[in-house]
């Protein structure tokens, strides 16, 4: 290192004018590289693992850096489309694949984008399919078109949110989840993680669950219109149902919203009912595996007790938005469960009048209780 340091301080300026030798790179203008700087020299397995973090719009925007880049994103194995990014047209220099063909309106970009891109994409299976979308109520056909192509390809997480942003408010046509399992493949559903919003749930989406979904084990519900009255998985370990509209039984039947649920590797339970139409009564045929439970509004103090009955072997419980009325004390205290196992209790914008009498239950009721955490209680004057 000394020689080489020696020898460039001697060099005469003059001779800086020289063309110095070109190193060879792989540059994102090269034509034939593979991204810029040492990016290109990874190998395509890494490359795709990189594109995966992105959207998939932004992922095809990267078809732009080189030949090698072209179609590469052809093979991601995730399909993300979020609508937020269709709000404005792209630049017309875009790749034909990016925007509608010069439309203006938002819906029409995001739907031409979506109907290529499953026509060109090429991941024979996918780790993980997303789709954000306000359904228009004349293109409720087109996004369970698109989810049902998603599912041939034996998604490991499938997650469709249909409906307004939070705190939007707009008409929309809710869609009909397809069937989770395909006849075409022989190969059993890869299906571990499904989380939906404001999608319809018809009764045979209990039988996908139960026969067709044997590696599931985290599901949420979120504002989803549900047709189905139980719920039986054998791998499921954590489920949340939150603000779901249950339809009535069909003639015939007792007509009530009880909704059964059998779930013996279930670990995490989270509930959130109110309004017309919520379901208030839920039956656990196999509660025992149940330790942690957070449950929100929609049921009184008694439905509340004889739930948590059916879950006694729970160690953290977190209540939100409950309160006792002096009417139905008595008839909590002979109704509340054997709790043995609780040891952390979390209450959080709960009513404590009379007395803190709910509280006493708990402490006199729960030896092994260790923790009691107030996020925010009302205490009325």
């Amino acid at each position: 290192m000394a020689d080489r340091t020696t020898t460039a301080t001697m060099i005469p300026a003059a001779s800086s004018s020289r063309k110095r030798a070109r190193v060879p790179t792989t540059g994102a203008g090269d034509g034939g590289g593979g991204g810029e700087g040492r990016l290109g020299e990874l190998p395509d397995e890494l490359l795709l693992s990189i594109l995966s973090c992105l959207t998939t719009r932004q992922a095809v925007q990267t078809s732009v850096l080189s030949r090698r880049w072209r179609h590469l994103w052809r093979s991601t194995p995730r399909f993300d489309v979020d609508p937020a990014e269709f709000a404005r047209p792209p630049p017309s220099s875009a790749p034909w694949l990016l925007h509608g063909r010069g439309s203006t309106d938002p819906w029409e970009r995001l739907r031409g984008f979506t109907a290529r891109l499953l026509m060109s994409h090429a991941a024979p299976v996918l780790d993980a399919f997303r789709l954000r979308v306000a359904t228009p109520f004349h293109r409720r056909a087109d996004v369970e078109s698109w989810v049902r192509r998603g599912i041939r390809r034996r998604p490991t997480a499938l997650e469709l949110a249909v409906g307004p942003p939070p705190g939007r408010f707009a008409a929309f046509a809710p869609p009909s989840l397809p069937a989770l399992t395909t006849t075409s493949s022989s190969s059993p559903s890869r299906l571990t993680r499904l989380r939906l919003r404001g999608v319809v749930l018809e009764s045979a989406f209990a039988g996908d669950l139960r026969s067709g979904c044997p590696a599931l084990v985290d599901m949420e519900l979120d504002r989803c219109k549900c047709f189905f009255h139980e719920l039986s998985s054998a791998t499921l370990r954590s489920l949340a149902m939150e603000s779901c509209l249950w339809m009535r039984r069909p003639l015939g039947t007792n007509g009530d919203r009880t909704v059964s649920v059998v779930a013996p590797r279930l670990a995490y339970l989270r509930l959130l009912t109110f309004g017309h139409g919520d379901c208030k009564v839920f039956r656990f045929e196999s509660g025992d595996s149940i330790s942690e439970v957070s449950i929100r509004g929609g049921f009184n103090l008694i439905n509340l007790f004889r739930l948590l009955r059916m879950m006694p072997n729970v160690t953290t419980l977190r209540l939100s938005g409950f309160g006792p009325t002096s009417k139905y004390l008595r008839e909590c205290s002979e109704n509340f469960p054997d709790l043995h196992n609780l040891t952390t209790l979390l209450l959080d914008r709960c009513v404590m009048n009379y007395k803190f009498q709910i509280l006493r239950l708990f402490l006199q009721n729960t030896p092994t209780l260790e923790k009691v955490i107030y996020i925010y209680i009302y205490i009325y004057i």
